[in-house]
């Protein structure tokens, strides 16, 4: 038995795991990882969201050669960067879904969220309101890892690492399974934005810095607002001078199918986190984008401080931006976009059949992303399925009772197939076994 030294995210370290439970892949095609023994497996969540053109993508691939034999790597500070990092930048100012003047480059969705509420403070603490500096999250959120990020969490496992930073507050998202049966969207969002309002009055909107909000929650199971929840909060944190932030990095590059998820829920942010697509999982990027309004503020505050002291090694790698704007190229083609509604009008097929299924329960979908609970009392373990699925070929994920999927943009009906098929009959075996 060899003894794995690689750490996996979310998963027990165990040093006495028997090789054969790894997942071990060597290569991937279309829709499909293959581990070192040849087996393969129909991923049907991109990756982690990110792959949205399959594992194996000739353009892309192209992409990145001619780009690390035109140029290896370089930084973007002190006012220096690649032709490549300033043309992506201002091609996603271009793809905004506000009008926007200032990109920022990152690594990682983390990165992307933490250096926009960074923004916020330093614009706060140069105009004199250092103190403006709190911020609201909602329970059930996913922001990322690191440090801030992680205090940004609406999940229990966040409390693991210690206390969180006191700034941070929490109210409820969106969840409609929270609320009586017979509640209308606009009971709902009543009810959650008297929720805020009454945090904004009992901290002060003078020590509010930012709303930090996916356009839907992800990794939390899928939950998509009321029409009326982002267009009104807009208006009560407009009141209180507080910040607009959208955490585009599962949702943006048309995983909701718009460009932006903030585009299908009517959200309109001051700033904008995106990651994930934006280089269809083949390379580590991350971009922060802002309003003009947010732009002009910050490009006050840096004037005022003699820079903006914010910044990563590998910030706008020009690779990644050479990959970032070939993403981009792809998806502005119009046969992209009837492939898209293709792939997506199988999706929705394959699901509605299985909503039939007495064991699944409330669905979820928007674009090629879909969110689906099983029914209350049903006496299975999501995460079981899902591990059993791994095992029968199908890559899938969960989070308590729901069951999440994402497929790539180009996935073929016969990977859809194979998907649906074997997840129906995973969930026959185990009701039959119980």
């Amino acid at each position: 038995m060899t003894k794995p030294v690689l750490i996996s995210s979310f998963s027990p370290i165990q040093s006495n795991i028997v090789e054969s439970a790894l997942l071990q892949l060597r290569s991937g095609s279309a829709s499909c990882v293959y581990d070192q023994a040849g087996n393969r497996y129909v991923d049907a969540v991109s990756g982690l969201w990110n792959h949205c053109f399959g594992f194996n993508h000739e353009e892309l691939t192209d992409a990145a050669k001619l780009a690390y034999e035109e140029f290896a790597g370089y930084h973007c500070m002190h006012q220096g960067g690649c032709v490549s990092t300033y043309e992506f930048a201002a091609k996603l100012a271009e793809k905004s879904p506000v009008n926007s003047s200032l990109v920022f480059f990152s690594n990682s969705g983390s990165e992307a969220i933490e250096t926009a509420v960074k923004s916020v403070w330093f614009v706060n603490v140069t105009e004199g309101r250092p103190d403006k500096n709190k911020v609201i999250s909602r329970h059930g959120a996913y922001h990322g890892v690191t440090i801030f990020a992680n205090s940004l969490l609406g999940k229990s496992y966040a409390d693991l690492f210690g206390p969180r930073d006191p700034r941070v507050h929490f109210v409820d998202c969106p969840d409609r399974r929270n609320f009586d049966e017979g509640a209308t969207d606009d009971d709902i969002v009543d009810q959650l934005l008297a929720e805020i309002e009454a945090l904004i009055s009992s901290e002060g909107a003078d020590t509010i810095a930012a709303f930090a909000a996916e356009p839907l929650v992800g990794v939390g199971g899928v939950l998509i607002p009321p029409a009326t929840y982002f267009p009104r909060l807009r208006k009560v944190l407009d009141a209180a001078e507080i910040m607009l932030i959208a955490d585009e990095v599962i949702c943006g590059f048309m995983r909701t199918g718009s460009f932006w998820g903030s585009q299908s829920v009517g959200l309109e942010p001051d700033i904008l986190a995106t990651s994930k697509a934006i280089s269809a999982g083949f390379f580590p990027v991350a971009a922060t984008i802002y309003s003009t309004s947010f732009s002009e503020r910050l490009e006050q505050a840096s004037a005022k401080a003699g820079e903006f002291p914010h910044g990563h090694t590998t910030s706008g790698h020009p690779v990644g931006c050479r990959i970032g704007l070939k993403t981009l190229e792809i998806m502005e083609r119009d046969v992209f976009l009837a492939e898209y509604q293709a792939t997506q009008d199988e999706f929705t097929r394959h699901l509605t059949d299985l909503a039939q299924h007495v064991q699944i329960g409330d669905m979820r979908q928007i674009g090629l992303l879909a969110g689906f609970d099983l029914a209350p009392d049903v006496q299975i373990d999501a995460s079981d399925l899902v591990r059993a699925c791994r095992e029968r070929g199908v890559i899938m994920r969960s989070s308590g009772n729901t069951l999440m999927l994402a497929p790539a943009y180009n996935m073929s009906a016969k990977e859809f197939d194979t998907v649906f098929s074997t997840f129906a009959e995973t969930l026959n075996d185990f009701e039959r076994a119980a």
